[in-house]
């Protein structure tokens, strides 16, 4: 009798755990957005699969076929109405998607759906293979066959009784041509060859083992994926039992602990045209499709539990804080809370085994978890500012939020501050996070304020007000509850009559600040498509504000006016716990994407624009001169912010791409971007602004 094996029965509840509340689970973020259909599906196929092994304990099978039947209903009801799924709802059906669910159907002892059979059928055959889009077409890169899809809509069809096993023979002698010397076979949709040699080896398997036998694969090596890995493995365990067996039980050293498997899988989508440029690749997200992997792979060659798992990566990153805020002139004591607070809201973050920049998971800082900034002051006064993506980004979006609210409480305790407000204030957000969309990238961001001052530590907290819903109404509701459940007075009339007032964008998010003597201030960001001169007007006015010539988007020589009608922009009002709304309104803008400014000519712009406010730049020099020191550090975006009296605030924001690559210990995996556009050093530098603006 085979004993069970631990990893697999971890690895079901892991996988159990990730689905969502429409029976499927997500995964990956092309262009069309998450995957569900197509993820959904082969997460409930390795259930169905792990369900009928008899490897499972029985009460985890039945619970494990229940999560498959779920998934395989909701797959059902998302059927197109000519038969199949695709990526997702919002792209056309696919062979690849369409395998993944006839599987799932046939693992579970369910008939397939008869069109989605013929969609399958018309996609291909077994002579001149399957593409992802059939039929074959030469401009279309999409519709031409590759041996991953093939493999997967054969055995597909196999299961569903639609193919034989002598079409079997034929797609293998097929595949058997197109191997490396390395018993691999390259896919079209993956950098790595596990998924498509797995496949193609099931082939072999499924039709018999006819000559030629395939060439044991090679074992999977460091710098694969861990989906590789466990694909490789489980390929090699087809042709040898014995080695696939240890080349499973080395992927699984990769375990970060029970179940939880690297998410560092990239789906590729390469030009479909020829005359396309660039493509498109996302990290896997979740890890959802690798763990349906080691599910399958588990079950396939049980083994016992490793003796040892490995430690979590280091928090190279809180500790980077801290020499960061002693290199902005922060004295040893601030530098310290850094390290402390970072390590409270960064380590659970950077822990989960996710390659960065992931914009399948957080869509902060283009998919980095941290973003940086510096407030223009009149006086230069050092200061770390950070804002941060809180809560294991692998969880659901409950799970995730609840993670996310005890990392700010202990960040709040680290820097000697009450958390009981923030605790009240965030449990409005919790609700809706409960109900939030699976794939939903931003539930709640922490971040912090640091001064030398005595009591100049601010802890933030940041909720998505789109938790609510898209009614714009629904979301300011949700801004009031968080306002009063934190201590604050109710301000939904305000706030609905400044959204009157604004006609313009949509309530995006808002902000919590607490301080030493308890919550500090608040405040509501409404998210505009570009910038718009007479909205601002209009919600200046609103708040008791008259703006100047000098309350503008414009950084003359690196931000134009014309540019920020290009790109998005926010407008954020501040709200006093006991007062309500302030005379006070900020106006963000974002830089100009795909321009990467000279070092010193864009020092010299936000100098001579600062100067024109009657403001020290030195704060946001420094910053930017420190970050990249280590690499890329673009401008994400700088506001200005207009109080009584016409006084003005500024801040630069930062993303840290170079800084945070070379102090995370896995490599990063960002999408293609098209090369940016170069200023040579002797662009002319612009002119200061005329009369300061105090």
């Amino acid at each position: 009798m085979t004993v069970p094996s631990e990893p697999a029965a971890a690895t079901a509840r892991r996988l159990m755990g990730m689905q969502g509340r429409d029976g499927l689970w997500g995964g990956f973020r092309l262009r069309p957005g998450e995957s569900r259909e197509w993820v959904g599906a082969v997460a409930g196929f390795a259930l169905a699969e792990a369900a009928g092994s008899g490897l499972l304990p029985p009460a985890l099978a039945a619970a494990a076929r229940h999560r498959a039947e779920r998934a395989a209903a909701a797959l059902r009801a998302c059927e197109r109405p000519d038969g199949g799924w695709g990526y997702n709802a919002a792209v056309p059906p696919d062979s690849d998607s369409t395998a993944a669910a006839l599987r799932l159907f046939a693992a579970l002892g369910q008939d397939a759906p008869s069109a989605s059979v013929g969609f399958l059928m018309a996609q291909g055959n077994p002579v001149d293979g399957w593409a992802t889009y059939g039929p074959n077409r030469s401009w279309d890169r999409w519709s031409q066959p590759c041996p991953e899809v093939d493999a997967a809509a054969a055995l597909a069809l196999a299961a569903a009784g639609a193919l034989n096993c002598a079409a079997l023979v034929a797609l293998w002698r097929r595949l058997s041509l197109m191997a490396d010397d390395h018993g691999h076979w390259r896919a079209y949709w993956w950098p790595g060859p596990g998924v498509a040699t797995l496949a193609s080896v099931q082939v072999w398997d499924a039709a018999g083992r006819p000559d030629p036998r395939p060439r044991l694969p090679d074992a999977a090596t460091p710098d694969l994926s861990a989906l590789d890995a466990l694909t490789l493995a489980q390929a090699r365990g087809l042709v040898d039992p014995a080695a696939g067996a240890r080349s499973l039980a080395k992927a699984c050293r990769r375990m970060t602990g029970p179940g939880r498997w690297p998410a560092d899988a990239v789906l590729l989508a390469p030009p479909r045209h020829p005359a396309s440029l660039s493509g498109d690749a996302s990290p896997e997200g979740r890890g959802v499709l690798t763990a349906a992997a080691a599910l399958r792979a588990l079950i396939a060659l049980p083994l016992e539990c490793p003796a040892s798992l490995p430690r979590p990566p280091a928090r190279a990153i809180p500790q980077a804080l801290e020499t960061l805020a002693q290199a902005l002139g922060l004295s040893s004591r601030t530098a310290a809370q850094a390290r402390l607070a970072g390590d409270a809201l960064l380590t659970p973050v950077l822990a989960a085994p996710l390659p960065w920049p992931n914009r399948a998971v957080s869509n902060l800082a283009r998919g980095w978890p941290v973003e940086f900034s510096a407030t223009l002051d009149p006086r230069h006064r050092p200061a770390l500012r950070l804002a941060a993506d809180a809560g294991d980004p692998r969880l659901l979006p409950g799970a995730r939020a609840r993670a996310a609210r005890v990392s700010l409480i202990r960040a709040a305790r680290v820097l000697s501050l009450d958390p009981a407000p923030l605790i009240r204030g965030l449990a409005p957000l919790l609700a809706c996070a409960r109900h939030a969309d699976p794939g939903e990238r931003f539930l709640i961001w922490g971040g912090f304020d640091l001064t030398d001052d005595p009591d100049g530590a601010i802890l933030k907290a940041y909720g998505n007000l789109a938790l609510a819903g898209a009614d714009r109404d629904a979301r300011l509701a949700l801004a009031a509850r968080v306002i009063v459940a934190a201590g604050g007075i109710d301000v939904l009339p305000d706030l609905m009559r400044l959204d009157r007032a604004l006609q313009a964008g949509h309530p995006q998010q808002m902000g919590l600040a607490l301080a030493a003597p308890g919550l500090a201030g608040i405040k509501v960001y409404w998210e505009l498509p570009c910038h718009d001169p007479l909205a601002t007007r209009r919600l200046a006015a609103a708040v008791g504000l008259n703006p100047q010539d000098g309350f503008t988007p414009e950084i003359p020589g690196i931000a134009s006016r014309a540019a920020a009608r290009r790109g998005l922009s926010g407008l954020a009002i501040r709200i006093d716990p006991a007062r309500g709304v302030v005379p006070e309104l900020t106006l963000a803008t974002q830089a100009e994407r795909g321009i990467a400014w000279h070092p010193a000519h864009e020092a010299a712009a936000i100098r001579h624009w600062a100067r024109g406010l009657g403001l020290s730049p030195d704060a946001a020099l420094n910053l930017m001169a420190v970050l990249r020191s280590s690499g890329a550090a673009p401008r994400s975006l700088h506001t200005l912010t207009l109080g009584p009296g016409g006084r003005l605030r500024a801040a630069v924001y930062c993303h840290a791409d170079g800084w945070l690559a070379t102090r995370l210990a896995r490599p990063a995996a960002p999408p293609p971007a098209p090369d940016p556009i170069a200023f040579p050093a002797h662009s002319p530098a612009p002119a200061p602004l005329a009369g300061g603006l105090s």
